[in-house]
């Protein structure tokens, strides 16, 4: 562990003299919504930025949290904190899918499949075919780029296939791992919340859905109003298109600029750093020949996203057939002509336990794999299954310490406050605007989009029809301005998705690509932060005003390039 700045002695010393001293429950009820829910997130993203350690600082963000909530009663708050907070993170009573627990299983499972592929020499072979192709660091980060927009159904599915399956390629061609996790983090979110289908379409109908009651599109369709409100989701498409422009003119700004530096000279890690998935103390063979390697480790990676994409479906048309909606039970060709019609499918399953399925039958299909070639005997099969397994260790505590702070927030009411920070005196047209920094906030600091989306939406909508009656809007123009709210709540959730220290996306990026997760939170900040600020201006903003959402897309790129050419440098530190 890092030595703790001396700056930061004396207020760790009056905390614990506070907490020390701290009253009984009685006297200080919970808040509610106040001031003080905003000290978990701050507290954790705070200290994990300056400590670079993250597990005590979302730990005693938790703690901070759960001391509010029972009243500055420090016993109390740490037994709540055992018996509650982590019970709840993991078991999720009362949910009917306990996606947190099939998560863990899923990472643990991916993990035990990535040792297998690791330890029989498959993903070293696999490799070998993949680099005849991407043989440049610009080639590889394409790579990653590409992979990361076909797997573009879940979130989940996105970050976890692509980092595991592109490491052994960007580490032979010398990107950062920070890169890496950038690039995975930045095409998983964004990507699946544009997709016309995906994991994300259900839930983001749904709440449109209950809020267009009482508005001026009240009766519209709210799959149509979430196509509508695509061109407008500035952030996700702007950080796809800056992605894409820093693979193709390999330049990069800041602290990746320096981490690519330093992997260039053959570091792919910052020394001293602690990556979350241990895959440097997976022991590998000799590398697998080109069809062996297929089998080795191209099939189980396949079989992760086919199974996961068709349990998907199954589920999906099972629910919706049970519903009496007509894509359940609709011919197979006509379901799959209609983007609304497979969104719905996809919408309508559970991506956790179509993850479940798709780790599975991949750790399956890889042990089966080395038994069958003869590379792994049954004992050496069931060590590396358990070496992978035990790779994802800490990125397993990460998740679960993230959920019990967004846990600890929702007690306390961190997103409330945040909302009621806004009232009726803001002018209809800066409604866009405001809505992305409010939503961007809140999921950054809480670290969920859904949730996030959950709270605004309803509250949003409602609110930009209300101001835009107040205002004497039109009807053409107040319906833009409603369907420009939708878009900017909605992609101002995928900011605090992307890059907040406490999103589980977030943990699992640097899971996958195998990074130090403060390492890719400070690299990828910027990057976030300069999209955002591109984003505002010209797209958030300016439609409020009238521009067409398609030119603030195309000036908003075209501004990420010049700064990218003209202030972004090369790994070999020229211009």
């Amino acid at each position: 562990m890092r030595a703790v700045p001396p700056l930061l002695l004396p207020v760790l010393a009056a905390a614990v003299v506070a907490l020390a001293a701290a009253p009984g429950p009685a006297k200080f009820p919970v808040p509610g919504g106040g001031l003080l829910s905003f000290l978990p997130p701050l507290l954790a993203i705070g200290l994990a930025l300056l400590l670079r350690q993250v597990v005590p600082a979302l730990l005693l963000g938790v703690l901070a949290g759960t001391l509010v909530r029972e009243g500055f009663h420090p016993g109390l708050a740490l037994a709540r904190l055992v018996d509650h907070d982590l019970v709840r993170a993991l078991a999720e009573p009362g949910s009917p899918d306990h996606g947190h627990l099939k998560i863990v299983l899923f990472t643990l499972l991916l993990g035990g499949m990535v040792g297998l592929a690791s330890r029989s020499g498959g993903a070293a072979g696999l490799v070998s075919l993949v680099a005849r192709r991407a043989r440049t660091r610009q080639r590889g980060q394409l790579a990653a780029f590409l992979a990361g927009l076909a797997v573009f159904f879940d979130d989940y599915a996105n970050t976890l296939v692509v980092g595991p399956s592109l490491r052994p390629l960007t580490d032979r061609l010398g990107v950062s791992r920070e890169k890496l996790a950038f690039i995975v983090d930045a095409t998983a979110a964004p990507v699946a919340s544009l997709a016309v289908v995906s994991t994300w379409i259900g839930y983001e109908v749904g709440l449109i859905g209950q809020a267009l009651p009482g508005t001026r599109l009240a009766g519209h369709d709210p799959y149509g109003v979430f196509l509508a409100s695509l061109p407008y989701r500035f952030y996700a498409w702007l950080m796809l298109a800056f992605v894409g422009l820093v693979g193709f003119l390999g330049r990069d700004l800041g602290p990746m600029a320096a981490a690519e530096r330093r992997a260039a000279r053959g570091a792919v890690l910052r020394p001293g750093s602690v990556p979350l998935a241990r895959t440097d103390r997976l022991r590998e063979t000799s590398p697998a020949g080109p069809g062996p390697a297929l089998l080795l480790a191209g099939l189980p990676i396949l079989a992760v996203v086919g199974v996961t994409f068709a349990a998907l479906w199954l589920a999906g048309r099972a629910s919706l057939a049970a519903a009496g909606d007509p894509a359940g039970t609709l011919p197979l060709l006509r379901v799959i002509r209609s983007a609304r019609h497979l969104g719905a499918v996809l919408g309508a399953a559970s991506c956790y336990d179509a993850l479940l399925y798709g780790s599975a039958a991949g750790a399956a299909l890889a042990a089966a794999g080395a038994l069958a070639l003869g590379r792994l005997n049954l004992a050496e099969t069931v060590e590396a299954f358990l070496e992978g397994m035990r790779s994802m260790l800490l990125a397993v505590v990460i998740l679960v310490l993230a959920w019990m702070i967004g846990g600890v927030c929702a007690d306390l009411g961190t997103a409330r406050a945040a909302v009621g920070l806004v009232g009726g005196w803001l002018p209809a047209r800066l409604v866009p605007a405001t809505v992305f920094l409010l939503s961007a906030g809140i999921s950054f600091a809480t670290g969920s989009s859904w949730s996030t989306m959950a709270v605004l939406v309803p509250v949003a909508l409602p609110l930009a029809d209300r101001l835009a009656t107040l205002g004497g809007w039109a009807e053409p123009a107040a319906a833009r301005l409603l369907v420009a709210t939708t878009g900017s709540v909605l992609t101002g959730a995928v900011f605090g998705d992307h890059c907040s220290p406490l999103s589980d996306t977030t943990v699992m990026s640097s899971m996958a690509a195998a990074c130090d997760h403060v390492d890719h939170v400070r690299t990828q900040m910027p990057y976030a932060l300069l999209v955002a600020a591109v984003s505002l201006p010209v797209g958030d903003l300016a439609v409020g005003f009238g521009v067409s959402p398609w030119l603030g897309l195309l000036g908003g790129a075209a501004l990420l390039f010049l700064v990218l050419r003209f202030a972004g440098r090369s790994p070999a530190g020229g211009r």
